[in-house]
């Protein structure tokens, strides 16, 4: 769940993101021709496609992005019929039951797409804490620091509030520091704060102007919806442009509305107490008040903004091509949450009729099992198996051997078992098993089924002793034994072969896997095997 809404969240984030980037650009060229009202407009519809998981028409084309979703940590909990719990790398009961019954898997996984989510929400709930405890603080001191307006001043904030069509008429109040600059403040109820030094009445006029029309025009209000889409979008760098850009837009509305029909003359007074106040307000820049903002290039810009003659346009046609763009945007491009990656693990060597193992590689526990069974006249050996996913397969060998078992382990070293197959039968004077080596493959259909490695040795010429051919029941039939070990930092196969049983004496074939064959690495003659119980010294168990 918190992968798919990930992965949604970045989709929309990327999708999006182009088109902030193509609007900043296009319109810096063209920002003359616009009003900031305009390109208001046009941030403020990016920013609602920011809210919404949008995925636009997919082209035949379309590029998709895959987000690695590697399982970092994996919480296992099986569950026998029994209620007995059983951890992993535990030894089954089964080994020695038959009859036993295949555990139900319940798994809970750790993913690097949980880490993100976490990581997303911890970084947007620390920004909404900061931002607020700034608010709380910023409003202490502001109502500590500030008393009321004298008559003059609220007189001349209804004469321009009813000029400017404002019918909600605001608070005013005046800060007592004198380095302060003139700021507004408050959501639900505007509040105007003016600098305590005393000006004269033509400044005061555009300062309450301007604070004026940033209340008329709900910019608080817009501030906290670009802040909040920031700190959703905080990990993608062309949000915080798109929300400088709107604030920068909000300040040259004002300028528009406050510089409208009036003289060149009049015009450069604005200007002045613009710069004024640029820099002394020691609220500047906080996210739920408005300011004089400032930095070289956007002086210059709106200051050419105010000094223009030129008539500009409303913009409306810009929030079609925005539009347009965003729908073209999500129709090349989807972002989308990969596949499960799980790493690599060591598959651990286990031996028994019944095993808890990774037949697939996928990092979860499977099941396999073997069983000999006689039907009517028919005898043979059934390898079964049960993936974590329900699928299931076996295979058949139809023959009179007994007694049967399995060993597994990682011998082809791609993170996936491979099953042994014992098929052991023990006389009076005698004992022999054939051996097949299975690992997880497709079948003709592409289902998961058993594929059977070569029981072909591959000849090591700097041994200097003779060495079989293969392990196939054609032409290794003295086999008595069969494990996985650890050798030289390989895992590697070993073959106990009798060589003579009337001096008991046996042979032990070292073996890593090629893509042909079995490598023999090493071959060792083995003295009193059945005396001195070397079987389970060479193989590891004693079965």
């Amino acid at each position: 769940m918190t992968e798919k809404f990930f992965a949604g969240l970045l989709n929309t984030s990327v999708t999006v993101g182009i088109s902030i980037a193509v609007s900043v650009f296009a319109l810096s060229l063209c920002r003359k021709k616009y009003s900031a009202k305009g390109r208001k407009r046009v941030w403020i519809l990016t920013a609602f496609c920011l809210l919404i998981p949008f995925y636009g028409i997919s082209l035949p084309y379309a590029y998709s992005i895959e987000i690695p979703n590697v399982v970092l940590k994996e919480f296992n909990d099986h569950k026998a019929d029994s209620g007995t719990s059983v951890s992993i790398g535990e030894p089954t009961q089964s080994r020695t039951d038959k009859n036993s019954l295949f555990y139900s898997v319940s798994e809970e996984e750790l993913t690097t797409g949980d880490v993100l989510f976490t990581l997303w929400i911890c970084v947007a709930g620390c920004m909404a804490v900061y931002y607020a405890a700034g608010y709380l603080r910023m409003k202490r001191k502001i109502r500590r620091w500030s008393g009321k307006c004298d008559s003059r001043e609220e007189n001349m904030l209804t004469e321009i509030c009813a000029e400017i069509k404002l019918k909600k008429i605001p608070e005013m109040r005046v800060m007592e520091d004198s380095g302060a600059g003139p700021f507004t403040t408050g959501a639900i109820r505007n509040t105007i704060f003016l600098p305590s030094r005393n000006l004269d009445e033509q400044d005061l006029k555009y300062i309450i102007k301007h604070e004026a029309v940033h209340c008329k025009n709900k910019d608080i209000w817009w501030k906290t919806f670009f802040l909040a889409v920031n700190m959703i979008h905080w990990f993608n760098p062309l949000v915080w442009l798109l929300r400088k850009a709107a604030e920068q837009d909000m300040e040259i509305a004002c300028d528009e509305e406050v510089i409208k029909n009036i003289s060149v003359e009049q015009r450069r007074e604005y200007g002045d107490v613009i710069m004024t106040w640029v820099g002394k307000n020691g609220h500047k820049g906080h996210a739920f008040s408005t300011a004089y903002a400032e930095g070289v290039r956007f002086l210059k810009w709106r200051f050419g903004n105010i000094f223009s003659g030129e008539s500009k346009k409303r913009g409306m046609g810009l929030i079609g091509g925005v539009l347009v763009l965003i729908l073209l945007s999500g129709s090349i491009i989807h972002v989308k949450n990969g596949g499960k990656i799980y790493t690599v693990k060591k598959v651990p060597v286990d031996y028994g009729v019944e095993i808890k193992t990774d037949l697939n590689g996928d990092g979860k526990e499977d099941r396999v099992r073997v069983m000999d069974a006689v039907s009517g006249d028919y005898a043979f050996t059934q390898v079964s198996a049960v993936l974590n996913d329900g699928g299931n397969f076996f295979t058949d060998y139809p023959d009179s051997w007994a007694s049967s078992y399995l060993v597994v382990g990682d011998l082809s070293g791609n993170g996936s078992a491979d099953v042994i197959v014992i098929r052991y039968d023990r006389g009076s004077t005698y004992g022999g098993c054939a051996v097949s080596v299975l690992y997880m493959g497709k079948n003709e259909y592409g289902e998961d089924d058993f594929e059977e490695y070569p029981g072909v040795f591959i000849q090591n010429s700097g041994l200097g002793i003779e060495q079989p051919a293969g392990f196939g029941e054609e032409d290794f039939f003295s086999c008595i034994g069969a494990s996985i070990i650890e050798k030289n930092g390989k895992t590697m196969l070993r073959f106990i072969a009798c060589v003579d049983p009337l001096n008991d004496t046996a042979q032990c074939i070292d073996c890593s896997y090629r893509e042909n064959g079995w490598y023999i690495e090493d071959i060792q003659m083995v003295s009193d095997y059945w005396g001195n119980n070397r079987e389970s010294e060479l193989l590891g168990y004693s079965y």
